[in-house]
């Protein structure tokens, strides 16, 4: 019988999933455990002889594999997938899945929800009211706290997929002017409204931008001191993607400096953030604790999709592989 093991799966154990449960059942035998399985060593401990592991991203290397003899078939819980040796389990004959659709309307509202806070000053108001009160607020409210007007502007996307996409459509009514630095030709970007320019471009053109890349050695530390120089001291910066996309201290210097006007980060590097990080104490910066994604629906849909890729696996059509 195949062996199944869930790692947080409180997401797979809410009254309204029993018939999603009793569905898994039928495909092998099911161990749910509560936690997240950060390292491999704790992964090892429950699950060394699952032939299905659903997992977050747990860093996995080919020396690992000894520990995992019958594995076959990885399922992550989320998009993400940089933190394993894809090559590796291929090699092996291990299928590596991700569930890239469950989470798109959340993170493009968050999106943009970061965004409005950051044009309104929203954060800061509402300390400066809890700390001095409602009059210090209102005696500099022009001075201190101008609210942006996105209407017209230029919003940049760094990478274009699904949510960029709906985060376009959910500001269709400003009137924004879009650009992408994206690996998808110019003629698909102008066919969804988007003008293609390279990165350089993206950052000096950009009034909003907004990082909607995946993570690869490629683009690690993307977002250097070099190009947020080029941004206009009026501009904002959100990252609701990965972490280590973005050079952090250069950003809180960034910030310091009024290179740009404000920052919102739903992801730091690493999580949780090191107490002395910088953008913790950073001028006109929003943080929110990785949870862009997090809805009651798209944990439902989560479980639904990393059933759907065990299910296709074992009918010989698998589905969302990374590998």
């Amino acid at each position: 019988m195949l062996q199944i093991a869930i790692f947080h799966s409180d997401r797979f154990t809410t009254p309204e999933l029993a018939p999603l449960r009793e569905q898994l059942a039928s495909l092998g035998k099911v161990s749910y455990f509560p936690f997240l399985a950060e390292t491999p060593e704790k992964l090892k401990q429950y699950a060394a002889g699952a032939d299905c592991i659903v997992m977050d991203d747990v860093p996995l290397t080919e020396d690992h594999l000894p520990d995992f003899p019958e594995l076959k078939l990885i399922s992550l819980l989320g998009t993400g997938f940089d933190t394993i040796d894809r090559e590796a389990m291929r090699r092996h004959g291990i299928t590596v899945c991700n569930t890239p659709n469950y989470g798109t309307e959340n993170v493009a509202q968050h999106t943009v929800a970061l965004l409005f806070a950051l044009a309104h000053r929203i954060g800061e108001q509402h300390h400066l009211i809890q700390s001095q009160g409602w009059p210090a607020v209102r005696a500099g409210i022009i001075e201190q706290f101008p609210i942006q007007e996105i209407q017209g502007k230029t919003f940049g996307f760094l990478s274009y997929g699904l949510i960029a996409r709906r985060v376009q459509e959910m500001l269709s009514g400003f009137q924004l002017r879009f650009i992408a630095s994206s690996s998808r030709s110019a003629n698909e970007l102008q066919e969804q409204g988007v003008e293609k320019v390279d990165l350089e471009t993206l950052f000096a053109s950009s009034d909003i931008l907004s990082i909607h890349s995946r993570s690869s050695p490629a683009n690690h530390l993307v977002v250097s001191a070099e190009l947020l120089a080029l941004m206009k001291p009026t501009s904002l910066l959100i990252n609701t993607a990965r972490g280590n996309l973005v050079d952090e201290q250069a950003l809180a210097t960034a910030l310091a400096n009024q290179q740009l006007a404000g920052a919102a980060l739903d992801v730091l590097s690493p999580e949780p953030p090191l107490p002395e990080s910088p953008l913790l104490s950073a001028p006109n910066c929003i943080l929110t604790p990785h949870i862009a994604w997090n809805s009651l629906p798209a944990c439902e849909r989560l479980a639904h999709e990393s059933y759907q890729n065990i299910k296709a696996f074992l009918e010989g059509s698998p589905q969302n592989v990374v590998n």
